[in-house]
């Protein structure tokens, strides 16, 4: 099975079009991966290759023993990432209309296509979903709330909770504050220009496979900008389909350049303009014309340098199209340098450098906390039951406990009694409650957890006893970091593994 985004190009334009999407595809692999959601790091490849294998379908070719690959690749990917496929989902769907106007015939297996992407989200759907508490709801503009300019001006009292339809800061906002607004997102937007560049020109295309990229990357736009999740989950819908709308801008930047050199001095002045020009500055007071002046002056010199470079084509008789074609490349120059450099300096500190230690309370699991957790993979049996102490983000924090740390069972590999309740169903329906997020919120379980947490720091033999026999607990971690422990729990436990701030113990041994 093959696959091509055009018709075949000269080697220059090849050269443009796969160093481009190489450099663009690894900052995104770095931008993508992060420790507290690795989903979407698992769902690219997956939903790439569905993407190449669609490709091929739209462009009539036989697909074979590629068939049997969908409906497994499908379910993958929705187990992955349940933001994945919708995306997919919606450009399929688009680019097999425009097949059926096209040849005035039925896409059959376009159709049968679709039909094993829906019935993989929905089975993935009823295996991979949990519960019943959902975040995600339609809020227009929600975004919004992610923005420094409007979350530090309209949205200042917004709140976690979503708070209708529509976010208040949006209902109160006034004309002046619909301008305003109006701005911000047209600022995002054009920060999204090495995504969008090539849907701007779908309507000149034929070929199904650009309707199919630009489908899906319009599909992630539009739930990024109609959904509401109170940690912007929506975006992953943007996310998934992103990279796919920087194919499309690379596939006609390379059909539109007559000649190498127009792309190649975007690329390179693009680069430049990235590395050089001075980044956007909160303004010394938090007002809408404030915010408004300081996203402006960057725009205003980007268009004067626009204005200069349409002076000097005409003045050289050169045809507008080569501004076009500079403009993309430049977009996309930008976009590959800020990425690059984000990605360099991130490796350069991790291997070179030579800041301080992290504070004990930072966001990081020492290599005596993993070592632990991986000897209890290594002794504990497979049904064996675990308690913890270890429950927060950072691994001291308390009150409110933002109850994401999930190493103890991700290592450890066994069921945790209490562990982290971030992700449940009564603490995410609870969002909002008190002002706080869904993952700040207490323990759905207050008895169950206070048991749990006097084990650790009062050992009292009659909690002990409790936790192992009603609970079916055999294995405890205590982490010193977390909290105090008693020295009691010696007693009436096993100590079998020490490393650090962390002690396994084993009860009934």
């Amino acid at each position: 099975m093959t696959s091509a985004l055009s018709k075949p190009l000269r080697p220059a334009h090849w050269a443009l079009t796969l160093l481009p999407w190489a450099l663009v595809a690894a900052a995104w692999i770095v931008a993508l991966l992060s420790y507290l959601s690795p989903s979407q790091t698992y769902a690219m490849p997956l939903l790439g290759l569905l993407v190449a294998i669609a490709v091929d379908l739209l462009r009539g070719r036989p697909l074979g023993p590629a068939w049997f690959l969908v409906p497994p690749l499908a379910l993958a990917c929705a187990g992955a990432k349940s933001s994945a496929l919708p995306p997919l989902v919606a450009g399929l769907t688009l680019a097999g209309l425009v097949a059926w106007w096209q040849h005035r015939r039925f896409p059959r297996a376009v159709a049968g296509f679709l039909a094993a992407l829906v019935g993989a989200m929905v089975i993935g759907a009823l295996l991979f979903a949990g519960g019943g508490a959902g975040t995600l709801g339609l809020q227009p503009l929600s975004l919004l709330r992610w923005m420094e300019p409007y979350r530090s001006t309209l949205g200042s009292n917004d709140g976690v909770a979503p708070g209708g339809l529509i976010a208040p800061g949006v209902q109160g906002a006034g004309t002046a504050g619909a301008i305003f607004i109006v701005g911000i997102l047209s600022w995002w937007m054009l920060t999204q220009g090495a995504r969008l560049i090539g849907v701007a020109f779908l309507r000149r295309r034929t070929d199904p496979a650009a309707w199919l990229l630009g489908g899906m990357v319009a599909a992630g736009f539009d739930a990024a900008l109609l959904l509401w999740h109170p940690s912007a989950s929506q975006l992953y819908f943007l996310l998934c389909a992103a990279p796919f709308g920087v194919v499309l801008t690379v596939w006609m930047l390379a059909e539109r350049s007559r000649h190498w050199w127009t792309p190649v001095a975007g690329l390179v002045a693009g680069a430049v303009w990235a590395s050089c020009s001075p980044t956007v500055t909160a303004p010394a007071n938090d007002t809408k014309s404030g915010w408004a002046w300081a996203l402006a002056v960057p725009l205003l010199r980007v268009a004067g340098l626009v204005l200069v470079a349409a002076i000097l084509l005409i003045l050289l008789r050169r045809p507008l199209r080569l501004l076009v074609v500079a403009v993309t490349a430049a977009v996309l120059g930008a976009s590959i340098a800020t990425g690059a450099a984000a990605s360099a300096k991130s490796l350069w500190r991790s291997t070179f450098g030579r800041e301080a230690p992290p504070p004990p309370t930072a966001r990081t699991i020492t290599r005596e906390e993993m070592r632990a957790a991986l000897w209890l993979s290594d002794h504990a049996r497979n049904d064996d039951v675990v308690a913890t102490n270890v429950h927060c983000v950072p691994v001291a924090r308390s009150k409110p406990c933002d109850a994401r740390a999930f190493w103890v069972a991700g290592l450890g590999g066994r069921r945790t009694l209490v562990e982290s309740w971030g992700y449940s169903d009564a603490t995410v329906a609870a969002n909002g409650v008190d002002g706080l997020k869904y993952v700040l919120q207490p323990p759905p379980d207050p008895s169950t957890y206070a048991l749990n947490q006097r084990v650790f720091t009062t050992a009292d033999p009659t909690d002990v006893a409790q936790l192992h026999e009603a609970y079916g607990v055999r294995w405890l971690l205590a982490d010193r970091r977390a909290g105090p422990v008693s020295p009691r729990l010696a007693v009436l436990a096993r100590v079998r593994y020490s490393s650090g701030s962390v002690t396994v113990y084993e009860l009934g041994a």
